[in-house]
């Protein structure tokens, strides 16, 4: 969980150095659907960085089951899939890597799928 928490770290300070760069660079270099397509695969990396955080400092005060740590991986890597492909399609016009964004965004609902059979069947073991 702490490696979990250290990329979940690096994710959150590229979100704000990449919210930054939209600021006082990228925003009049971007057509309107790139800004677009920038400001969805910023939030969602926002987004998923704090969730990440948060799930791996629980992580490493409870000594969770497995199934924790691969939600933790599995929405690490929906998130660099969902995001990365945006701004790989943005920078580098690419139109194949508009296929990662719906692939990123599958493993994200798997995780969340995960997360959810996570929450109904875990019991930690001091009874809580």
């Amino acid at each position: 969980m702490k490696l979990i928490l250290v990329l979940a770290s690096i994710l959150g300070l590229s979100s704000v150095m990449l919210g930054a760069l939209e600021s006082h660079v990228f925003g009049v270099m971007l057509t309107l659907k790139n800004a677009q397509r920038f400001g969805i695969a910023l939030h969602y990396q926002q987004l998923y960085s704090i969730l990440l955080v948060a799930l791996s400092l629980y992580g490493l005060q409870r000594n969770p089951p497995k199934l924790l740590h691969l939600v933790c991986v599995i929405f690490l890597s929906g998130v660099l899939v969902f995001s990365g492909s945006l701004y790989a399609l943005i920078f580098l016009a690419k139109p194949i890597f508009r296929y990662g964004t719906p692939c990123g965004g599958a493993l994200l609902m798997l995780g969340w799928i995960l997360l959810l059979l996570f929450s109904m069947f875990y019991k930690p073991h001091n009874g809580r």
